[in-house]
């Protein structure tokens, strides 16, 4: 079970997620409250013992990583990347030929309140327009995140993620001379608006799980489950989805300090996950 602990914004929390048994750390430079900047990663990454373990949350633009971007992950040995913004096939395969492993995040329906069907959920988050850039992980352009907004129907966001996939497979163009292979990751994620993560709220599981029972998910990249994890709810979460791996941020800070890490939080949440050992 890969466990990440993900918007971190001190060193300390850092080493204190991965001395408590943590897999990965993440460090966001997209957007939200807990977005750092290009120095503060490099401090955080230049003061770890083991900066491959940390993922790192990037905006893909025109295909490509900006160049500043790129060299502070090559310099620090960074190999993996969550990816927002013009999320696109040939932009994961020339990632892949840089020697990067992808994290595609797909927005996934929140889990539906009492009275609510999983419709009524999407159909209000397609309503809405996104938030300005920096308020919030934004979703730009096209690609997978970009995808969700469209979405009307349950059915929706997996065709979406399908669609996406295929294209590896059947649709580069003949121009398309990079050569790397699709996501090495699968991240659902609660879709909010304007906001494919980090809002805590919760994705709907069940949805979640009957996607993955479906003949299409058999050529999937592994799963990692995120959106309203917590300490109390991750082995719940696992038991129903059987990821391969889980993220979790705003489910182990302090109160009202997003960003800041509570350590009793973190090992609770880990202990949790590592009671449940489920791969597909």
């Amino acid at each position: 079970m890969i466990i990440k602990i993900c918007g971190i914004t001190h060193i300390d929390d850092a080493r204190d997620a991965l001395a408590a048994g943590a897999d990965w750390i993440g460090l966001n430079l997209v957007g939200g409250p807990r977005r750092i900047d290009l120095s503060a990663a490099v401090g955080i990454l230049s003061q770890l013992d083991d900066p491959p373990r940390a993922v790192v949350l990037v905006a893909i633009e025109n295909d490509e990583l900006p160049p500043t971007t790129a060299a502070m992950l090559h310099t620090h040995a960074v190999r993996r990347l969550q990816l927002y913004g013009q999320v696109t096939p040939k932009a994961v395969r020339r990632l892949a030929d840089g020697g990067f492993e992808s994290i595609l995040v797909t927005p996934a329906p929140l889990h539906a309140s009492p009275g609510a069907s999983g419709a009524e959920c999407l159909g209000a988050q397609v309503r809405r327009r996104p938030k300005p850039p920096h308020s919030c992980v934004t979703p730009e352009a096209r690609g997978i995140n970009a995808a969700a907004q469209d979405r009307t129907h349950n059915d929706d966001w997996v065709a979406a993620l399908e669609r996406f996939l295929t294209e590896y497979r059947e649709g580069r163009p003949a121009h398309d001379t990079t050569t790397g292979q699709g996501p090495a990751y699968i991240l659902f994620d609660a879709q909010t608006p304007g906001r494919p993560g980090g809002t805590g709220q919760t994705a709907n599981w069940a949805a979640i799980a009957t996607a993955r029972r479906d003949d299409r998910s058999t050529n999937w990249p592994p799963v990692l489950l995120a959106g309203g994890l917590t300490p109390d709810n991750v082995a719940e979460a696992i038991d129903a989805v059987h990821p391969t791996g889980v993220d979790v941020s705003s489910g182990v800070e302090l109160e009202n300090k997003p960003g800041s890490k509570d350590p009793a939080k973190v090992r609770a949440f880990i202990a949790a996950a590592r009671g449940r050992t489920y791969s597909i």
